[in-house]
């Protein structure tokens, strides 16, 4: 999903993205805040949510890298389709 590079930064300014990919997934979890996100209201799918939550991140430089499906898939033997398709649908809505 979104290999391309991103220029875009974090809510707070102080990060950038590795790929298109680690943006769209940050600016959901941004999106996702309780105090200031976007009120985002997710259906009661436990399958969505554990996928939701399942990529780790980590910063490569001051650039944000989420985990990529290959590798998820390896640790968890499962992919975050149903989640890439809420974040796809998401950053879509306008």
């Amino acid at each position: 999903m979104f290999p391309e590079g991103s220029h875009a930064r974090s809510k707070d300014g102080l990060l950038t993205f590795a790929n298109m990919r680690s943006e769209l997934w940050w600016r959901f979890r941004e999106a996702l805040d309780p105090v200031q996100g976007d009120g985002v209201a997710l259906p009661p799918d436990p399958r969505l949510a554990a996928q939701l939550a399942a990529p780790t991140w980590k910063l490569r430089g001051n650039a944000i890298l989420i985990e990529g499906n290959d590798e998820i898939r390896k640790r968890l033997g499962a992919s975050t389709d149903d989640a890439d398709a809420a974040i796809l649908a998401w950053h879509k809505r306008d």
